[in-house]
């Protein structure tokens, strides 16, 4: 067998070798050795130490002259050995052999280096890496302040937009208040009242669009739609504009194709898209042009929309691209007219916000032609985006506040002392001296009001006067208007006040904010005092026929009726105390009282605003409610009997009281269901 090279261990004979080099896979060996004394030799001795490994000397025989290791750790180690002859004397000669184990690669000095260089390189590349991370860590940190700054800034721009409309449209309201003033007082003026009221108009719209931009900008812009007939809409709107050309000798022409469409928009949005096309086209249309708006109507993708078409200079077809642009201005916007340069751009932001486009055409033969088109089905809408609760109805009464003048003499008829009424009294809650001496001068005609600048002294007010209707204003000092109105509303005696909001703020949610209290009605300044008037007086009368409803609802059970306000959880305690002490002779008014927690006054007042009648009064009704309850039930039953089961003690009095409220005798009616 030929060995190989790599098996080889000495290149000389081992009794002439002082050193041995293993490998790290050549730590499994033994060693022989013997002495040269060949008498007796099975009697001689021998000991061997591998010096690193055994502790001791290790004794053996002749006949086992050899030593084995096994698994030895790569290191060096001394090999000693002596022996003893037959008569036991050792021998001086101890023969040593240095034996060392190479360690494996990877235990070597330059694989420890090459760990040595890895463990730097992977402490380093660690370094790097949590050094990165702490500084992403450190700018999502910053970002996160940055951002946080960001929005406290866009909220103190959005309050401080808010506070400068509140400042210009309270002014605006007044010369609103004014304007109604003078055109009852002086019909005379009416075509330069009217002129002013087009500018008046004009500058609340740019007000508002300011608004609307910021509202974009910061995505705070949220979708509302309902379903509407989007036609009369679309007319409405355009007949709302005529008056505002009509200086300029324009004229408008509406093509509904004679067909009415119906489906799911937003009156708000949609109203300002309107109105920013036709304010455009009515800037670029020269004295004596028609601007014509075109309805159309796509019944396969359900997609509805409208074009505005003016007479005008060409735009170039490079300019097209940039008119939705914020704040650009063409060259013939620079030359003819003034603007903001964020009209166009805001429409488009608001039919974006509607799903759908906006296109824009100027050719020599048509003039400039802008087009829009969003879809009007309810599937094309998330669910956050429908509101329900408005119908076509509150469309057009929209529209109808912007543009009409609501019918008030029905008011004035209504609440006139010469009658012999009582006028309503009107709480009015204004910071504004002038704008609240206005009111009150308009609306003293109709009513008996009471001021008040604050809301504080407002609440006072409400519990020296018995008021019938409250206005406020939204933005005082102190409390505002929707804290006041929530208080009104969670106060027992003052719950069923009709409270009407009068406010700058536009936003959507302000509003959703003022119907969550409790608001009754919500008008934005400037606000009409005819529209102002009018929801004045529907409220009251909705007042009137509410009471009245409570009055024919009022049953022998409670349980009968279905309750939900705090006015009818009161009624529902008083049917039931009354019920409660049907057969108590002695229980009266002041009883009454006591058992519902409150004052013989207040009693009285609540008894008289809820029911119409007074307390006594309202013990009678229900007892006799329980009389008549009772005939039908038991059919035959002594009238005298009757009349202590419901509290009355004298039969005769009882049956006159009976006759009365239903037109019969009690004895008369138990014939007839016999």
């Amino acid at each position: 067998m030929v060995r190989s090279k790599h098996d080889e261990i000495l290149s000389v004979a081992l009794d002439y070798a002082d050193h041995v080099t293993l490998r790290y896979n050549q730590n499994n060996f033994s060693l022989s050795f013997s002495v040269l004394d060949y008498v007796n030799s099975d009697l001689n001795k021998y000991e061997y130490q591998l010096k690193g490994y055994d502790e001791k000397w290790v004794s053996t025989t002749a006949y086992h002259r050899f030593a084995f290791y096994n698994n030895l750790s790569p290191g060096e180690y001394i090999f000693r050995v002596r022996g003893a002859n037959s008569n036991g004397v050792w021998s001086d000669n101890t023969r040593e052999l240095i034996i060392t184990i190479l360690p494996p690669p990877w235990l070597s000095w330059w694989a420890y280096c090459l760990y040595i260089v890895l463990l730097l390189l992977c402490s380093y590349i660690a370094y790097r890496i949590i050094r990165k991370r702490m500084y992403l860590k450190h700018m999502i940190e910053l970002g996160n302040v940055e951002r946080q700054k960001l929005e406290e800034l866009n909220h103190t721009k959005l309050q401080f937009f808010t506070n400068i409309t509140h400042e210009l449209l309270t002014p605006l309201s007044i010369m609103s208040a004014l304007l109604d003033e003078l055109r009852s007082q002086h019909p005379e003026l009416k075509s330069i009242l009217e002129d002013f009221s087009v500018s008046m108009t004009r500058l609340t719209r740019l007000i508002q669009q300011i608004l609307e931009f910021r509202k974009i900008e910061n995505n705070r812009q949220k979708l509302r739609v309902s379903e509407g007939n989007l036609t009369k809409f679309l007319r409405q709107s355009v007949a709302a504009f005529s008056p505002l050309v009509r200086k300029k000798h324009l004229h408008i022409v509406f093509n509904d194709k004679d067909i009415e469409i119906e489906g799911y928009f937003d009156i708000d949005k949609l109203d300002k898209i309107a109105y920013n096309l036709l304010s455009n086209a009515a800037k670029y249309t020269s004295e004596g042009g028609v601007i014509t708006v075109e309805q159309f109507y796509d019944t396969e993708k359900k997609l509805w929309g409208f074009s505005v078409n003016n007479p005008g200079d060409v735009i170039p077809e490079e300019k097209l691209a940039h008119l939705f642009e914020r704040f650009y201005e063409g060259e013939y916007r620079r030359f003819h007219t003034n603007g903001t340069g964020i009209g166009l751009s805001l429409t488009k932001d608001l039919v974006i916000l509607h799903h759908g486009k906006m296109e824009v055409s100027s050719t020599i033969e048509r003039g400039n032609t802008f087009s829009i088109t969003i879809p009007i089905n309810k599937d094309a809408f998330a669910e956050d985006e429908i509101d329900e609760a408005i119908s076509s109805e509150d469309v057009l009464e929209l529209q109808a506040e912007e543009t009409g003048s609501p019918n008030i003499s029905a008011l004035s008829a209504g609440h006139d002392e010469t009658e012999g009424k009582k006028k309503p009294v009107l709480l009015l809650v204004e910071d504004n001296d002038e704008l609240c001496n206005i009111m009150v001068r308009r609306l003293s005609d109709y009513f008996s009001v009471i001021k008040s600048v604050c809301a504080e002294l407002a609440l006072d007010e409400l519990n020296l006067h018995k008021v019938d209707i409250v206005v406020t204003d939204v933005m005082m000092k102190g409390m505002d208007g929707f804290e006041l109105c929530r208080k009104i509303k969670n106060t027992f005696e003052t719950s069923h006040i009709p409270v009407i909001i009068l406010t700058a703020c536009t936003a959507d949610i302000d509003r959703v904010k003022g119907y969550e209290v409790g608001a009754d009605g919500y008008l934005y300044k400037p606000f009409n005092m005819n529209v102002l008037l009018a929801k004045i007086d529907n409220l009251l009368k909705k007042s009137d026929t509410t009471s009245g409803d409570s009055r024919r609802k009022l049953v022998f059970e409670a349980k009968e009726v279905d309750y939900t306000s705090q006015d009818e959880i009161f009624l529902r305690k008083a049917v039931e105390c009354v019920n409660s002490h049907l057969s108590d002779l002695d229980f009266d008014a002041a009883l009454f009282a006591g058992e519902m927690g409150m004052s013989r006054s207040t009693c009285n007042d609540k008894m008289k605003e809820l029911t119409g009648m007074t307390p006594l009064a309202f013990i009678s009704s229900i007892r006799l409610q329980a009389a008549f309850r009772m005939i039908q039930e038991k059919k035959k039953i002594r009238i005298s009997d009757l009349a202590y089961a419901v509290g009355f003690n004298d039969p005769k009095y009882f049956s006159q009281c009976f006759r009365k409220k239903f037109g019969f005798l009690p004895k008369e009616y138990m014939l007839k269901n016999e």
